[in-house]
């Protein structure tokens, strides 16, 4: 029999285990929260230039720093162009983060599947990836990380021998979502996993997709660049488990622990604040997929610019002459006072006739 789709690919070298990475280290990494690396827009995927690694490349060089690129799964296949997003950078147009997937083609891959709400279900690791890997590559490690966000049941219905490339990523998902739950949730927790101080990789990667950015109010630091925090204190026995964790940056993190803040989570992702002030606020769990923003026509049709003016509403020709006299100096009432002009000085004569020095 031939290689299954779980086998290891003959382009790809024997990965280690994805879930040994501790994804806290990423919180250690904020000096390089803004080195994106975006490519500049094009027509679709160009080679990059060879990255370097520290803070002042010379000129034509691409910094090389941790990113991540979040995309519909449909639009990574083509079957559509709903813009991409960088954390901490903005949206970013389908072609360009289609150039991204390939530019991050060895980072940590994230399969975000969601109900048909958009909320989050579960969150697996590609293992395989669309296309071999290129040829002369910069040797560096990648930590980027790259989500596919996929409603679960588009994902099953999708035919891997129709997306070329793809199909083997699409193989793997579709026989490991067949081995999930269909009510989702996240990964299985143990005693031991109650106990850690530090969540376990698989705990950690789930908190920081559901919350996607700090919860606290009005703060979108993106989770990668964030805290992974106890609600209830581990020191004041508080478990290492998703219900009891959330993503915090340094400075909400802090005002939490030493600025008089509070905070409760009633629920999942559903978090409490009170400030030192009593001031009371609450953060609800983000959808992971939200729909498009759909045109919104006027009302009635608006003329163009270039559209004769209304009947009655000729333009008035004085219009320009009025608006100078009232906007324009004042005559001045004063009689002009005249000026004497300069008497020239008489030049000197010597009596010898010869100018000086001579």
């Amino acid at each position: 029999p031939g290689p299954g789709p779980d086998d290891p690919d003959p382009a790809d070298p024997d990965p280690a285990d994805p879930d040994s990475v501790d994804e806290t280290q990423t919180a250690a990494a904020a000096p390089e929260q803004g080195l994106l690396g975006l490519p500049e827009p094009h027509d679709g995927p160009e080679p990059f230039p060879a990255t370097l690694d520290g803070l002042a490349p010379g000129p034509g060089r691409v910094r090389a720093g941790i990113g991540e690129v979040r995309l519909r799964l449909s639009s990574a296949l083509g079957l559509d162009d709903v813009p991409g997003a960088v954390p901490g950078y903005g949206t970013v147009l389908a072609g360009d983060a289609r150039a991204l997937l390939t530019r991050y083609r060895d980072g940590e891959w994230r399969v975000v599947c969601t109900d048909d709400q958009g909320r989050l279900q579960h969150v697996l690791l590609a293992r395989r990836r669309p296309r071999p890997r290129p040829l002369g590559g910069s040797g560096l490690p990648c930590r980027a990380i790259v989500e596919l966000q996929v409603p679960t049941t588009l994902l099953a219905d999708l035919i891997p021998a129709d997306h070329g490339a793809w199909a083997p990523l699409l193989v793997e998902l579709q026989r490991r979502l067949a081995d999930l739950s269909a009510r989702g949730g996240p990964p299985v927790e143990t005693c031991a996993d109650a106990v850690r101080r530090l969540p376990r990789v698989e705990i950690a990667r789930w908190v920081r997709v559901r919350d996607r950015c700090c919860v606290a109010p009005a703060c979108r630091r993106p989770a990668r660049t964030a805290d992974i925090d106890h609600t209830r204190d581990h020191s004041a026995g508080g478990p290492s488990l998703s219900w009891n964790l959330g993503v915090l940056d340094r400075h909400h993190h802090r005002a939490k622990h030493h600025g008089g803040w509070t905070l409760r989570q009633p629920s999942p992702g559903c978090f409490e604040w009170r400030t030192r002030a009593g001031v009371h606020h609450t953060t609800t769990p983000r959808k992971v997929l939200e729909a498009p923003l759909a045109p919104r026509p006027a009302v009635r049709p608006r003329p163009l610019p270039d559209d004769p003016s209304p009947p009655g509403t000729g333009e008035d020709p004085d219009w320009r002459h009025r608006y100078l006299r009232a906007t324009g100096p004042r005559p001045s009432t004063r009689a002009p006072a005249t000026r004497t002009p300069p008497t020239p000085a008489m030049p000197t004569v010597h009596p010898d006739g010869d100018p000086p020095p001579f």
